[in-house]
């Protein structure tokens, strides 16, 4: 099988050009955006607004290659509309992400 597309193993320093400081900036527009959709999920009206917001949630970490965002999101688009365990796991991966720990995949 041919492949047109290597693997990135860290995607955040390959589109700063490894550049630390840029790396900084692209890891808080990460963090910020997805505080954004975590408050959306927390603020969903229905099921279909909890499932939109995860899904942009997923779109996002996978952009990203955040690995523990993406799991922790797409435990919430499988999970029921308010689920308080799958809002506390998104959390705890953004969280994560804001101390730097980002897993990159």
């Amino acid at each position: 099988m041919t492949h047109f597309f290597a693997a990135i193993s860290d995607p955040i320093g390959a589109a700063s050009g490894h550049d630390p400081a840029i790396a900084d900036e692209l890891r808080m527009a990460l963090v910020a955006a997805a505080l954004s959709y975590a408050e959306a999920l927390h603020h969903a009206e229905s099921a279909r607004h909890w499932t939109a917001a995860a899904r942009r949630l997923v779109g996002l970490a996978v952009s990203f290659g955040a690995l523990e965002l993406q799991e922790a999101s797409r435990q919430a688009l499988a999970a029921t509309w308010g689920d308080k365990a799958a809002l506390a796991h998104i959390e705890q991966a953004i969280t994560r992400l804001h101390g730097g720990a980002l897993q990159i995949g």
